[in-house]
């Protein structure tokens, strides 16, 4: 008689998570950017998604992947919105932890930037006189000047000239916010 005896060792799991943006740059006013957390197990055995967390909120999609198991080799994803509206850099972080049949963990990060670009002011400025015209020797002319901003977010009036003497209602104009 002879016995031999053979040890199995766990080898710890390994995950990789990718995370991704569409698009990952908007000229202001921004809009909605659309992120893809794919998940694949690089172990050697199946894994089951213990955690999922991300510095936006996660989908319902998103957080129905926790206690899924993946196999070999396989991924599984999800998407998930979030709204940007100012201008400026948006980092954000995915985490992900899995467990093998041993209870042994793993995890990994991923991060994404996405960007509001800063639109530059616009406005358009008209100029209209009432009459147009006067027959010799002339008379009084009104001018009115309206200025409508042509920009995607509010703009402060901070400065307005013209070739002749602006009126106190002109004068008032300045520093005025217009809305969007």
């Amino acid at each position: 008689t002879d016995e031999g005896t053979v040890v199995v060792e766990n080898v710890p799991p390994t995950v990789n998570l990718t995370k991704s943006a569409d698009p990952t740059s908007r000229m202001e006013p921004g809009g909605t950017f659309t992120f893809t957390l794919t998940i694949l197990n690089t172990a050697e055995e199946p894994v089951t998604v213990t955690e999922l967390t991300d510095s936006n909120t996660l989908s319902a999609g998103c957080l129905a992947l926790l206690n899924t198991v993946i196999p070999v080799g396989g991924d599984v994803s999800c998407t998930y919105t979030v709204n940007h509206t100012e201008a400026g850099s948006y980092d954000n972080t995915a985490r992900v932890t899995v467990e093998d049949n041993e209870k042994t963990p793993a995890s990994y990060t991923d991060e994404e930037t996405v960007t509001v670009e800063d639109t530059l002011p616009t406005v358009e400025l008209t100029k209209s006189a009432d009459p147009a015209s006067r027959a010799e020797p002339g008379g009084v002319f009104t001018f009115t000047l309206t200025i409508a901003n042509t920009s995607p977010e509010p703009v402060t009036v901070t400065g307005l000239t013209d070739t002749q003497l602006l009126s106190a209602q002109c004068n008032a104009c300045l520093l005025y916010t217009s809305p969007s």
